[in-house]
């Protein structure tokens, strides 16, 4: 992992923002996390594509080292601070990569501003939606994706429950990623840094924004990568479920490419960035984005 990365903050409409900057020279890119993580998630893959492009990395509004507010959490604002961003450092036409929620995020930007963007990457987001499944109740999702209660965990406890519910070695370098989503209080325990109460109205911006109303209005290049896993204890209703959302969704796009990132997990910009790096590359390589 490369560690000749500036970091930098902004005021954007009111708020604090933190981003990395990576440096690199051409097409700029801009890269957004996913729900509950932080632009540290980028930190494997960023010094890959900057050899191609002008790279950043931007915390959404409630994550990382950004500001903590308790409004302002839908995809009006997402959407604005993003091209807040954008203005303040003088990007013009991007690339906007977006992991997860930050793929709803990049979707619905390129949905109401495609003709200041050279394309979207919707890394294992963006495609689906809560309501795909007939019958899905709010209530459901909230439960469901609530986050767990983590403030009685220390710091290594914390890594300790998380090396024991996964096969992925976990580096020093994967310790600090993850550790940037949290706070650590007087009395040694953990905090999230995005608040539960922030958690949840990101997951109700999402339920409010889960149709497939975005995907016609956006005029510029999608490059969807979606991560599947098959094996022993695979979900297929739920793999199927994904192959009809990220198919449906590449027919709504007017200009889509599909590209599966093959026996990866959700983060896989940390479990494969040199295949996340290198997707993005050839696409922008063989000419799907324009320069």
């Amino acid at each position: 992992m490369a560690t000749d990365v500036q970091d930098g903050h902004v005021t954007l409409r009111g708020l604090t923002f933190h981003y990395r900057d990576w440096g690199g020279e051409g097409q700029p890119l801009v890269l957004l996390h996913g729900l509950a993580s932080s632009c540290r998630t980028w930190d494997f893959a960023a010094p890959m594509l900057r050899d191609h492009f002008r790279v950043f990395a931007l915390d959404q509004r409630g994550h990382g080292a950004s500001a903590k507010c308790e409004d302002g959490y839908n995809f009006d604002n997402f959407t604005e601070d993003v091209r807040s961003f954008l203005a303040s450092q003088e990007i013009e036409r991007p690339l906007l990569v977006g992991h997860s929620w930050g793929a709803s995020v990049v979707l619905e930007y390129g949905a109401r501003h495609s003709q200041d963007l050279a394309g979207i990457v919707m890394l294992d987001g963006g495609f689906g939606g809560f309501r795909d499944r007939p019958g899905t109740t709010w209530e459901e999702i909230a439960e469901r994706m609530a986050p767990p209660d983590l403030t009685s965990y220390t710091p290594d406890q914390l890594m300790e429950r998380i090396r024991s519910r996964g096969s992925t070695p976990w580096t020093p370098e994967r310790e600090a990623i993850l550790m940037f989503q949290f706070d650590v209080t007087p009395r040694g325990t953990v905090t999230p840094r995005l608040t539960r109460e922030n958690h949840m109205r990101i997951l109700w911006a999402l339920w409010e924004n889960s149709g497939s109303e975005p995907f016609p209005k956006v005029r510029c290049p999608v490059l969807i990568m979606p991560a599947r896993q098959r094996g022993e204890g695979t979900d297929e209703e739920r793999l199927r479920r994904k192959e009809e959302g990220v198919a449906r969704a590449a027919q709504l796009l007017p200009s889509a490419r599909t590209v599966w990132m093959e026996d990866s997990v959700h983060d896989v910009q940390i479990q494969r960035p040199q295949t996340v790096a290198q997707t993005i590359i050839d696409a922008f390589a063989d000419g799907f984005f324009p320069g």
